[in-house]
């Protein structure tokens, strides 16, 4: 009998081994924020809501202000196993350096972008921003499993911090204590979690030969353009809306963006398959020529993704979200526009991530970004939450176009083909050791 569990065990670790897992966990992982939306927006309302996501935005930025572009070097080098020990043990070193700026953070935000939350929110708010480091950890240890191809792993580290959430978030609820201070309290509980599995899994010895800290600090420099401003684009938007539009308005468009980033879960994984194939080729012309043909496979992936949700989002969003919430159909139509750029930009990233080109990966994202952001204070005071959904797709899709460029594709296999919905689900399904 104990044969047999270990046989089945095993075929369902293989099974769930591919790429497809991440986008499934992505899905599950979206699918736990929004009831955590809903549980807040039925609970607290427009207002309640808006400020949750205020401070949510603020912890999703500070964990790239934290590790420097450090991940994205721990992914290049962690194709090779010295690499990978080398680099995590030199992070885990410096986690400590990184408790000053996230004080810092926690501090500053807490005194100018969230000076409305009460001090018991303010409070807790602080201690989640301290513990960023362990997310900078887990989040290094991630890539290593993205180089490896350990999707299954991979799947399951997305859903750990939403189960921690919602957990939490359901406890105050059901003894009526669910406020947005709570909310942060289950925010500060999550990054440990995902440590202790992270840890576990990339089995690196905490006593590793470690890289010189200088030399990696060097490496992830060109790269922290490029995560900063591909997470301000995606959080600071939130963030610096609130006294713009006000709390109502923002919940709308946290709505909103809720649901147009669900097709960044096949852009994440299909990025990781492009990253498997490039690192298994060796000659530079096949480089070049999947490099063009899966820059034409994401934009089919992003324009089929996002159209699918377009079509059901007048019929999701009033169910899910209540009546009240119907003002957020239109800005999630604007936003899923944008939902095209963001699926062919994760795809861009692990591209050039691939090929170590940090610095042109940072010109653009910082570009889109910079321009999304100033689009906010030109649409958002005409249109509110409609002008922040045309504001983020401007930043997406000029961040999409600036990376397709630069990757310098042969445009005439930029054409369609017929079998490239084919590849598309094939890359995706296709377990990690075939």
């Amino acid at each position: 009998m104990i044969v047999y569990k270990i046989k089945f065990i095993k075929k369902m670790r293989e099974w769930l081994d591919r790429p497809a897992a991440i986008v499934v966990s992505r899905f599950m992982q979206t699918v736990i924020n929004m009831i955590i939306v809903l549980l807040i927006a039925r609970t607290l309302g427009p207002s309640g809501r808006g400020e949750a996501a205020a401070t949510m935005a603020v912890l999703g930025i500070a964990p790239t202000l934290v590790g420097l572009g450090i991940p994205s070097v721990v992914r290049r080098q962690a194709l090779t196993p010295e690499g990978a020990r080398r680099c995590i043990a030199t992070v885990r070193s410096m986690a400590w350096l990184m408790l000053v700026p996230s004080v810092a953070i926690g501090f500053i935000a807490s005194q100018t972008v969230l000076s409305s939350l009460d001090s018991t929110a303010t409070i807790i708010f602080i201690i989640a921003a301290i513990c960023t480091p362990l997310i900078v950890l887990w989040n290094c240890d991630s890539n290593v499993l993205y180089a490896r191809g350990q999707f299954a792993a991979m799947s399951f580290i997305q859903i750990i911090s939403p189960i921690t959430l919602l957990l939490s978030t359901s406890i105050f609820l059901v003894f009526g204590h669910l406020s947005v201070a709570t909310v942060l309290f289950g925010s500060a509980l999550s990054p440990a979690a995902t440590l202790a599995y992270t840890s576990w899994k990339v089995k690196i010895p905490l006593k590793s030969r470690r890289e010189s800290r200088m030399k990696l600090i060097r490496q992830s420099v060109k790269f922290v353009g490029a995560q900063l401003a591909s997470t301000i684009a995606l959080r600071l938007d939130v963030a610096i809306a609130l006294p713009i539009v006000g709390a109502i308005q923002l919940g709308f468009y946290s709505v909103a963006t809720s649901i147009a980033q669900l097709p960044i879960a096949f852009g994440y994984a299909y990025g990781a398959v492009v990253f498997q194939k490039l690192a298994k080729t060796s000659n530079q012309n096949d480089c070049k020529q999947i490099i063009s043909e899966e820059i034409r496979r994401s934009m089919l992936l992003g324009i089929l993704t996002s159209g699918v949700l377009a079509l059901i989002t007048p019929m999701v969003i009033p169910v899910l979200f209540g009546p009240g919430f119907v003002s957020a159909i239109q800005p999630t139509w604007i936003a899923l526009i944008g939902s095209i750029g963001l699926v062919c930009a994760n795809v861009f990233s692990s591209i050039f991530i691939y090929l170590g080109q940090g610095w042109t990966l940072s010109l653009a994202q910082t570009a889109g970004a910079v321009l999304g952001l100033g689009a906010i204070f030109v649409f958002a005071p005409m249109w509110a939450s409609t002008g922040l959904a045309i504001a983020s797709t401007i930043g997406y899709l000029a961040t999409a176009i600036w990376c397709g460029v630069k990757l310098s594709p042969s445009y005439s296999i930029l054409i369609p083909d017929k079998t490239d919905i084919y590849h598309i689900f094939r890359g995706l399904t296709q377990n990690s050791a075939s």
